[in-house]
């Protein structure tokens, strides 16, 4: 990738007054250790890019995030955030007639369906955003979350090559991501009894963005036949 970011991005209709919100976690933190920053927009602010530029200088400007590294820059509407290791967003808020939502500059995924099964119903994903956070879901025309799931996760860097795997084995997943040096950057481990009648013979590998995810090597085992 060569360029990395998480962002909130405004939409609806401009108005003064209203409040803006994003909890920020920094790369590797856990979740419940996040810093909120609150923003409420002036008349001076014009529109929504104004509120967005606003907001970002905000963001740079707080002593918590600047000591993470984090910095805040306004694209259009969107308020996108970036560190050497990609930041998470928790929580993005806006008060109406504003409105706020989450979007990052790529989220690979690895699939695996049954063969011959609609597409989006019945597949198993193992997925992972800009922030470096992997999951794992089962999907059915939406994702829905595994009955257990564990994570561990630190943030993607720019134009750097990583080791993308993961394994499905009856009702247990487990997947991440690792440096050229064998380092983990990202686990995800779980289970749930609908893995084992969603998982297929049939996969696909998914980027997103401008960038898309390059796979230099690709390898598959089936294990009842130990097939590669």
């Amino acid at each position: 990738m060569t360029d990395i970011f998480v962002a909130m991005n405004l939409g609806g209709s401009f108005s003064s007054g209203k409040l803006l919100a994003v909890q920020v976690a920094p790369s590797g933190v856990p979740e419940a250790s996040f810093t909120q920053i609150n923003y409420t927009t002036v008349v001076g602010d014009t529109d929504l890019a104004g509120a967005a530029t606003s907001f970002a200088a905000a963001i740079s400007a707080n002593a918590v995030m600047s000591a993470a590294g984090i910095v805040a820059t306004a694209v259009g509407t969107q308020i996108q955030l970036r560190a050497t290791n990609s930041p998470r967003l928790k929580t993005v808020f806006a008060t109406s007639p504003i409105t706020a939502s989450y979007i990052d500059s790529f989220c690979p995924t690895l699939a695996s369906f049954v063969t011959g099964n609609n597409f989006l119903n019945g597949m198993v994903h193992f997925r992972l955003d800009s922030s470096g956070k992997p999951d794992w879901t089962v999907y059915n025309g939406g994702a829905l979350a595994l009955s257990s799931l564990s994570v561990t996760f630190k943030g993607m860097q720019i134009n750097t090559d990583y080791i993308y795997r993961c394994v499905i084995d009856g009702q247990n997943v487990s997947g991440g991501v690792w440096d050229t040096a064998g380092n983990v950057i990202s686990t995800a481990s779980g289970s749930d009894s609908r893995i084992a009648t969603w998982a297929g013979a049939s996969c696909f590998f998914e980027g997103g963005g401008a960038d898309l995810l390059r796979y230099k090597h690709a390898w598959a085992t089936l294990r009842a036949n130990q097939k590669s």
